[in-house]
């Protein structure tokens, strides 16, 4: 579900509150050129299908350098709002996979570490963000 809070601006106060079930949005990719056409990447917005107020995108909450980054994104965001499966295997989601049923679950089915990118060292760590950045290249070119 995605919630949506509409404040008033003179007083700070909630307005409305309303929620929406992720599968209702439409992904788009948006190409983006900088004032000086040097920098490019992309954004992804998310449309409810039905009720174009309702969106939200990308920006403010990735950087993305090229379209291979944003659909790894999108694929990223697919795996995290899927109930049905565990949690993707990222370092910013490590501290809460515990909290989640399902992925509690598959951590303890195929005995991954709790801490397991907590406890890596840098070089395991860059090693790491290596082969992610390679699976995205071979995935998405």
């Amino acid at each position: 579900m995605i919630t949506f809070w509409q404040y008033s601006w003179l007083s700070g106060r909630l307005k409305s509150k309303k929620s929406v079930n992720f599968m209702e949005f439409i992904p788009y990719l948006q190409p983006l050129v900088s004032p000086t056409p040097t920098s490019t990447g992309c954004n992804i917005i998310f449309v409810h299908k039905d009720d174009k107020s309702l969106q939200f995108s990308s920006v403010g909450l990735a950087n993305f350098t090229s379209i291979a980054d944003g659909l790894a994104w999108w694929d990223f965001i697919q795996c995290y709002m899927d109930v049905a499966e565990p949690l993707p295997n990222a370092p910013t989601l490590e501290v809460c996979r515990h909290l989640d049923p399902t992925t509690a679950k598959h951590d303890v089915a195929i005995g991954r570490d709790p801490r397991y990118w907590r406890d890596m060292s840098e070089q395991e760590y860059e090693a790491a963000e290596q082969a992610m950045a390679e699976k995205v290249a071979r995935a998405f070119h």
